[in-house]
């Protein structure tokens, strides 16, 4: 038999199946997985095992009776399902090894009245272990991003489709995220790794896993392929509440109802488009003047990142204020609302003028990120061995040896007092030469001082020479850079 003809037999077959499913008292069936209702179960269980049967003999594809499961959708104090096994062992046929529980997992959701986060359990334990695991590549805080994004947190995202993301995950988040963002205990906060893409110049941020769970949900609710409208699912979902025969059973399943896949998906899609943005907002931003079914498929692909984008704005918090706090430590005269102000300009500018590990380490420098002895309440001599100074952020600012390469090998130079402020941003430059060539030496100093404390240290002069490498490195693979270093260093 040709592959066509068989094709069309089983075709007609099906149908046939189909017909009988429904005179079988079947409410819905599921042709994927196996997944059925029925109105009454011990009614109708013959007829639906003689369909799976001569299915198989059609098809060659037989029933796992071992993963096989029912659900029975009555409470057991009203019905023992200890009968209910006793009968289908009973019936045999291979039904004696199906198992009776209150919930079972569908195309990797929980289903069913006994339904609780449970199903969450092994996507948390992929996404800390792969946290944990990634978090000694050492690739730098860009890249530490991207491989978090792609690795740890989408391990999350098929869950979040239609799920409400546990506690558990929120409140793990940050010590998970720590993990990647490398630096002493909580030197960052979540809002801190959720916007240093772009309000850092580093490139990439880590997501924020509730506002993408959240773009996700409206996502799936938009743009999915629904058996029926989730609207007359939602309607059929509440009169099955209404309907349910015992008062005690529908208290017992409240929350069930209420976690129902259709109403959570729909409040999701009401309350974003009410508080961040509404579908139709983001046609007439991505789809101005052009019709909207010739860009469903560019909608479609952006549509989750816009909204995702969208919905964390809107949750993060003041960055003003976050940056004046920070910089309070180093009790700087003047007004402070100003010096804020100017360091988060200078973060800002970062992006466009240099690579970004080195805007990471002109963030951690105003983060108190670098991993000195000072930072840890011990005392240790300066690591690029000026001979003056203690192992600290402070004391790298003014070294000798900084002093020396910014002045022989970038051009620059500063008095004592607004060292500190050009190298963090708020004081004033001549121009973005300059600006950079502050952002580079600042980047020599992080990558020196952690190399020189794997090392006994040596004479000045080899630290100063290590120093100026270090400065070259930070152009290499940016072009901007790498002509503002060679035109300081030919002069």
């Amino acid at each position: 038999m040709s592959p066509l003809i068989f094709a069309v037999v089983v075709d007609i077959l099906l149908r046939k199946l189909a017909h009988r499913l429904q005179d079988a008292g079947m409410a819905r069936a599921f042709a994927d997985d196996t997944a059925m209702v029925l109105r009454n179960l011990f009614a109708s269980f013959s007829t639906v095992a003689q369909i799976f049967e001569e299915y198989s003999l059609i098809s060659g594809l037989h029933l796992n009776f071992g993963k096989t499961i029912v659900v029975p959708l009555w409470r057991e104090q009203e019905k023992s399902w200890y009968e209910l096994r006793r009968w289908l062992v009973a019936f045999g046929r291979g039904w004696e090894d199906v198992k009776v529980a209150n919930v079972a997992k569908y195309l990797g959701f929980l289903v069913g009245p006994g339904r609780n986060e449970e199903g969450w359990t092994k996507a948390i334990g992929k996404w800390q272990s792969r946290a944990k695991g990634w978090s000694h590549a050492a690739v730098g805080l860009q890249y530490a991003a991207m491989l978090y994004n792609t690795f740890c947190a989408s391990t999350l995202y098929f869950l979040a489709q239609l799920e409400e993301v546990p506690k558990a995950i929120l409140d793990d988040e940050l010590r998970t995220t720590l993990h990647m963002a490398k630096g002493p205990t909580a030197w960052a906060n979540s809002n801190d790794l959720w916007r240093m893409g772009q309000q850092c110049g580093v490139g990439r941020s880590f997501h924020c896993i509730a506002a993408r769970a959240s773009a996700a949900m409206f996502r799936a609710c938009v743009f999915e392929c629904w058996e029926k409208p989730l609207q007359e699912e939602l309607l059929e979902l509440n009169e099955a509440a209404r309907s349910t025969e015992q008062h005690d059973r529908l208290v017992f399943w409240d929350s069930w109802y209420c976690r129902a896949f259709p109403r959570v998906l729909l409040n999701k899609r009401r309350q974003i488009e009410d508080d961040v943005i509404s579908m139709r907002d983001i046609r007439l931003r991505w789809c101005p003047g052009v019709d909207p079914r010739a860009e469903e498929a560019k909608l479609r692909t952006k549509l989750q990142g816009l909204v995702a984008a969208a919905n964390l704005q809107k949750s993060l918090s003041c960055w003003q204020s976050r940056v004046e706090w920070k910089i309070t430590r180093w009790r700087i005269p003047g007004n402070r609302h100003r010096h804020g102000r100017k360091v988060v300009e200078h973060l800002a500018a970062l992006g466009r003028l240099v690579a970004p590990r080195v805007a990471a380490a002109v963030w951690g420098l105003v983060w108190n990120r670098w991993c000195t002895a000072r930072r840890f309440q011990t005392h240790t001599q300066c690591a690029l061995g000026c001979g003056h100074g203690d192992d600290s952020i402070e004391h790298y600012v003014c070294c000798r040896v900084t002093r020396a390469v910014g002045r022989t090998f970038l051009r620059i130079q500063a008095s004592t007092e607004d060292r500190c402020g050009k190298m963090m941003g708020w004081a004033g430059y001549h121009d973005e030469d300059e600006r950079r060539c502050w952002a580079i030496l600042t980047y020599g100093v992080y990558v020196a001082t952690n190399s020189a404390r794997r090392r006994p240290p040596h004479i000045q002069a080899e630290r100063e020479q290590e120093l100026s490498q270090h400065c070259r490195q930070a152009s290499e693979g940016h072009g901007p850079t790498m002509r503002c270093i060679l035109k300081r260093w030919a002069s």
